[in-house]
């Protein structure tokens, strides 16, 4: 959860390398942690990392398939 968090917090400071980091940290050390795929969507989509945000936020539709932000962000890929 520390990962996701300070995660979270470099993207809002815009320092997304150091974003990107910590939450590919946050879901290695826990595969199901859907929020940690989204806000990696998040960030791929803000880098026009296209490709990679599809493949994070289908990561996190896959464990929480019901959550209407998550198939937003798909619709919005797509």
């Amino acid at each position: 959860m520390i990962y996701y968090l300070r995660g979270y917090a470099y993207t809002e400071l815009k320092e997304y390398e150091r974003a990107e980091q910590e939450l590919k940290e946050s879901v290695r050390l826990d595969s199901n942690f859907h929020e940690g795929y989204y806000y990696l969507a998040l960030l791929n989509a803000e880098l026009n990392h296209v490709d990679e945000a599809k493949e994070n936020v289908e990561k996190a539709l896959e464990i929480e398939p019901a959550n209407k932000e998550y198939q937003d962000l798909q619709r919005k890929l797509n």
